[in-house]
């Protein structure tokens, strides 16, 4: 699409339609599907993660996060981001109904990634000895780091599969794949790590990917697609479509694994690698409840998007309707994690870990504006808007380093948190200004009623739990939770029916009174 498709328009000129129930009813159907999965590998992450971080410490731990980075950067680097430009071409290939595209489409995504995980595997292994001592400033690391190109391998050919799989919109299946992988990764890494301490933490790594691997074949191969003969000519010929976008989604991936690298390389460098290990950590917790949404989106939300990319009002409309349902979702669970960060910390890992209790609340911050921003960058990709977005990606890399350099360097640990949210602050401004050039993009009334009303409950939770006695802080937190989640539900229901349900506040004296009032949809 050309940019002057949208060029000269105004929010004034494209009216918000009235929300529909079905669409609310597809956001929370697809949320709970995927999140379904999430929540079960969520559990399974605890005991994971917990029988770990009890064995292997804080540096154990720092250890698998520095693994979990570097190869997670080759990774993306020789993938090329065909698994997510491949997203884009089958479903568009999908709502045509052609098979013959479609099959084609699929056997040449499917080679890619073949040859793309042999290349990032031989790549790491090559240069194995030059990537420990860029990471651990010594070459020790180098045979751990050799093993681990198994892993790019296996994630290449996960990613093939799990790209078919989300554009063609299998929903069970690509939920199936999260839970199965989860499961026999846990069941098999961690007898690793209990045997062989340290030295399984690479091994553990490769079981995990391993065994993320087999579902995806299993679920794909059950997918009937034509048989085709296509030459390799005629198989780079479809890999260019699937650049087109895939190099933007490659710099995003790439950007976005050199500050996770970056970032734990400047905490190793200043603060040790214990710190690292609890960083890490942190990073964990501060996504897992949000990342049921933000799986969502991705997997069901983009390719609905998509197919209405140049019907601005439509594409505003579903917009703003998934940040609603995604902050109704979200803010609860963000405002008991900040309450309770220090039991989260505790029951996750162990109490070694409990130093990052404030850079977890404001990392949690962060994580509501995040989410917030998300469905905001869907319209530049879904508009295949790729310089647009590659801007966007630098701006946000850059103010990453920047500001976690800084704050780390003056503000210690605690800096890391700062800094996360102020980055992500940066970004859903900038993400909402670059919405509303594209395609007139506005807040309806509703999110600006349920961001306001997060955004003041989290602060004044945050708030509390830094000022007050942990007990109070703890209770004062817990119980803005429970009573925002309680509208939160009632609001969720109302949205899924025609005739409404009333507020659960409005069998609270007083503030039912008040919060119903103001919060009427």
């Amino acid at each position: 699409m050309n940019d002057e498709a949208t060029q000269g328009v105004t929010p004034a000129e494209i009216a918000l339609p009235p929300p529909r129930p079905s669409s609310y009813r597809q956001i929370l159907k697809s949320s709970a599907l995927i999140g379904g999965s999430s929540a079960f590998n969520i559990v399974i992450g605890i005991a994971r993660t917990k029988v770990m971080a009890a064995i292997l410490g804080p540096s154990g731990f720092g250890l698998m996060g520095m693994y979990v980075s570097l190869s997670g950067m080759v990774g993306n680097l020789t993938v090329l981001g065909m698994d997510s430009g491949g997203v884009r071409q089958i479903a568009e290939a999908a709502g045509s109904g052609e098979q013959t595209r479609i099959a084609r489409i699929i056997t040449a995504l499917r080679r890619c990634m073949f040859f793309s995980g042999v290349a990032g595997a031989l790549l790491l292994l090559l240069f194995r000895s030059e990537a420990s001592q860029i990471t651990f400033g010594d070459t020790n690391h180098a045979a751990g780091i050799g093993l681990l190109s198994l892993t790019v391998f296996f994630t290449a050919i996960a990613g093939g599969q799990k790209a078919l799989i989300q554009g063609l919109r299998q929903l069970k299946d690509l939920a199936a794949i999260n839970v199965f992988g989860a499961l026999f990764g846990t069941i098999v890494s961690i007898p690793l790590v209990l045997w062989l301490g340290e030295k399984g933490v690479v091994p553990s790594l490769l079981a995990i990917s391993a065994f993320a691997t087999l579902p995806s074949w299993w679920f794909a191969r059950k997918i009937k697609v034509a048989r085709v003969q296509m030459t390799w000519r005629e198989t780079f010929a479809e890999a260019r479509g699937m650049l087109t976008l895939g190099l933007a989604f490659l710099a995003s991936g790439l950007m976005g694994a050199f500050v996770a690298f970056l970032t734990r390389i400047i905490i190793l460098r200043e603060l040790g690698l214990s710190t690292a290990g609890i960083y890490q950590a942190v990073i964990i917790i501060s996504g897992t409840y949000v990342g049921f949404i933000m799986q969502a989106i991705i997997a069901d939300f983009y390719p609905r998007l998509t197919a209405v990319a140049g019907d601005n009002a439509e594409c505003n409309r579903l917009v703003n309707e998934q940040i609603e349902i995604s902050l109704l979702l979200a803010v609860p669970g963000i405002l008991a994690t900040i309450a309770l960060a220090p039991l989260v910390l505790t029951v996750f890992y162990s109490s070694k870990f409990t130093d990052a209790t404030v850079v977890l609340r404001w990392q949690s911050i962060g994580v509501l504006l995040r989410l917030a921003s998300w469905p905001l960058l869907m319209i530049i990709l879904a508009k295949n808007r790729s310089k647009w977005f590659m801007v966007t990606e630098v701006l946000n890399t850059v103010s990453q380093i920047v500001l976690f350099w800084f704050g780390v360097r003056f503000l210690g640990f605690a800096g890391a948190g700062v800094a996360f949210f102020l980055v992500w602050l940066f970004y859903l401004c900038l993400m909402a200004a670059l919405a509303r050039r594209l395609s007139g993009f506005s807040w309806s009334p509703a999110n600006l009623r349920i961001g306001a009303l997060g955004l003041i409950s989290v602060a004044l939770t945050f708030a509390c739990c830094q000022s007050l006695p942990t007990l109070w802080g703890a209770a004062i937190g817990t119980s803005a939770a429970i009573l925002i989640g309680l509208w939160s539900i009632s609001t969720l229901v109302t949205l899924m029916t025609t005739s409404g349900m009333a507020s659960p506040f409005a069998r609270i004296p007083v503030m039912g009174t008040v919060l119903t009032k103001l919060f009427r949809r």
